[in-house]
């Protein structure tokens, strides 16, 4: 059956190849010249005489970052009909049957065999995946300069987030199902409210067991950077916050920064990249933003929300399941929810379900990035670094600064940079 798969993911691979960056030179390319005065990232690290009151173009996306673009939209229209297809033959073939009758003899107690079927379960999917993310996640990011990740530092790199899965999926789904089988009528609303203080115990432990796995995080080197970033966090009413930089230059190019973590554990982070290619007045903004959404209690709004869809995505689950089940319950080889080895089904209607609820979660993580865009405005002042700190992120992150609409809805969690670097040339502080 293994091979079976492996055939359809070889035609995959071979339609991926028609990407034009394929077989290409890696090397960074340069933003396309405008036919406007539009700032290219050379233009701006060779300056150092700008104005704050000098108005930033919106650079104009290079070939290779509009390649970039157009041919990710179609891995991720791929992507998203095999997240569906693949859990869907492994449930259809009766093959999600014969995983769960393997973890009954590995495990005879109820929790282990959960643990030994989601085991399973996984590494089939890992090695059904396995040529895809090969292409997508490291032949297709060396082609566009975006990975530093030798092949073997790549295949450790997924093996590691193999096993961290295996143990946080047993025990999630260990909760699922013991939750179907207490209350198989109103399962859907105990889990979605079980939803709530899963996230933040994860959030609490990412950089404490799960983060450290990866990368190597030290206190940022540049003291003075760090005493403007805590001093930036004290006036934003965050105390006792660690600031870390962290070697993702070990696997990426890219930029980026982010806060995490809660109570001893919260910690303001900067990739290495981000160090390396933004000045001190960027670098100041950026994680000004990530101090607002700390500020606007967003991971708490963004729980909830992800906990009501989660909870709606349940209920259209429990309803569906069961007609689906009574109609193709010879095919799938369990007559309940509860039986683990309807895990695909919950996998294919979840998948089906997030059509809908993306875009939903999609909308309120971009007003939340505009938020935080505000509020460090508001904090810091620093429109014109703000701008030039996104036209270096669209860069060396091959962004298309003006996305169509439906990549925005669909696939979008922050405003375009275009939106984004038109709001700091004309967004005024009331400070």
């Amino acid at each position: 059956m293994i091979w079976k798969f492996y055939k359809l993911t070889i035609l995959i691979i071979l339609f991926g190849i028609a990407d034009p960056a394929w077989g290409q030179h890696s090397s960074g390319s340069t933003l396309a010249d405008s036919r406007a005065k539009s700032l290219t990232s050379q233009d701006i690290q060779q300056t150092d005489t700008f104005k704050p009151s000098d108005y930033i173009e919106v650079p104009v996306a290079s070939e290779k970052t509009m390649r970039y673009y157009e041919t990710g939209n179609v891995w991720w229209l791929v992507n998203m009909i095999l997240g569906v297809l693949i859990p869907g033959l492994i449930l259809f073939s009766g093959f999600s049957a014969k995983l769960r009758n393997g973890a009954q003899k590995l495990g005879r107690k109820w929790i282990f065999i959960i643990f030994f079927y989601y085991a399973l379960y996984a590494s089939v999917v890992f090695a059904i995946y396995l040529p895809i993310n090969y292409f997508q996640g490291f032949l297709r990011a060396q082609a566009y300069g975006l990975s530093n990740q030798s092949l073997l530092e790549w295949f450790v790199f997924n093996m590691r987030s193999l096993f961290i899965s295996m143990i946080r999926g047993g025990f999630i789904l260990c909760g699922l199902y013991l939750i179907l089988r207490l209350s198989p009528r109103r399962w859907w609303i105990y889990a979605g409210v079980a939803a709530i203080p899963l996230y933040f115990f994860l959030n609490l432990v990412h950089p404490i067991w799960v983060a450290p796995q990866f990368n190597t995080f030290t206190p940022l080197e540049n003291k003075a950077l760090e005493g403007a970033i805590l001093t930036l966090a004290q006036e934003a009413g965050i105390e006792d916050a660690q600031v870390l930089q962290v070697d993702k230059s070990r696997q990426t190019t890219t930029i980026n920064a982010y806060v995490i973590g809660m109570f001893n554990t919260k910690q303001i982070v900067l990739w290495d990249t981000a160090i390396n290619n933004l000045n001190e007045e960027e670098l100041k903004f950026v994680m000004a933003h990530e101090i607002g959404h700390y500020v606007e209690n967003h991971r708490l709004s963004k729980t909830l929300l992800s906990a009501l869809l989660i909870m709606l995505t349940l209920f259209f689950i429990h309803h569906v399941s069961h007609h689906l089940i009574d109609r193709f319950k010879h095919r799938f080889r369990f007559n309940d929810l509860s039986d683990v080895a309807s895990y695909p089904l919950i996998v294919v209607l979840f998948t089906l379900a997030s059509l809908v609820t993306g875009p939903i979660n999609n909308s309120y993580s971009r007003y939340s990035e505009r938020q935080a865009d505000t509020f460090a405005i508001d904090l810091t002042g620093l429109n014109h670094a703000a701008a030039t700190a996104f036209v270096k992120i669209q860069h060396k992150n091959l962004s298309n600064p003006n996305p169509g609409w439906m990549y925005t809805i669909w696939r979008e969690t922050h405003p375009p940079l275009g939106e984004r670097i038109n709001f700091f040339n004309t967004y005024r502080t009331e400070k």
